[in-house]
């Protein structure tokens, strides 16, 4: 709850990049609320509608720990990113 907080918060910053829109998504995806998920999805998508876990995945090439990785790819699947 506390990372889609500051998620939010992210995205409300003018001109917020799409990573915190990404980030917004995992957190949803992980707390499991389906409107607010769909809602941070089309939000993301309008922004990059190229975004997919493929596309996160290879520019987030830097994250060393793996279950880093993981955990944020896991809460873009679960709300419907792929």
């Amino acid at each position: 709850e506390e990372a889609a907080a500051w998620a939010r918060r992210a995205t409300q910053v003018p001109n917020a990049h799409f990573w915190a829109a990404a980030n917004l998504v995992s957190a949803l995806g992980h707390l499991g609320d389906r409107r607010q998920a769909d809602e941070a999805v089309a939000g993301l998508l309008r922004m990059r509608p190229d975004f997919t876990c493929n596309f996160a995945k290879d520019r987030l090439f830097y994250v060393k720990n793996p279950e880093q990785l993981e955990i944020f790819l896991e809460g873009l699947k679960r709300a419907g990113i792929h």
